[in-house]
């Protein structure tokens, strides 16, 4: 009986514990509430926006990792080169073109509001498996 429930305690402290870092890994910088700051995201760097985040500053990603699981609406957004993962709602104020070198994965429980998405010679992922052009 002991046995029992101490696995079943520790199997939900550890759904409780990666359930966010299923989706961001390793972070640089956290949002974790709502955020005004400007980012600038260079290679090996990453951004992770927890569903608590709200990030409403300046971002510019050129070769580094954004991980949203939050809020996305950024005041401007500079897509050079890197990598976007869309667990949570992405609002754009522009078309956001991807160029090479740029990759972008909506999940099924991300929502991607506003504006639409361009990709020139590169795919869009949904749901880790079906590309769409």
């Amino acid at each position: 009986m002991k046995k029992t429930v101490l696995l079943s305690f520790l199997g939900i402290l550890l759904f409780a514990l990666t359930s966010f870092s299923q989706n961001c890994q390793v972070c640089t910088y956290t949002v974790n509430a709502p955020d005004t700051t400007s980012y600038v995201l260079d290679s090996g760097q990453t951004l992770c926006i927890a569903q608590s985040g709200v990030l409403k500053g300046r971002v510019s990603l050129n070769g580094g990792v954004i991980c949203n699981s939050g809020i996305f609406h950024p005041i401007s957004f500079t897509y050079e080169n890197g990598d976007f993962d869309n667990y949570g709602d992405f609002y754009s104020r522009a078309i956001l073109v991807l160029k090479n070198n740029s990759r972008f994965i909506n999940y099924k429980e991300g929502k991607i509001k506003d504006k639409t998405i361009q990709a020139t010679g590169k795919a869009i992922f949904r749901d880790d498996s079906k590309k769409q052009k």
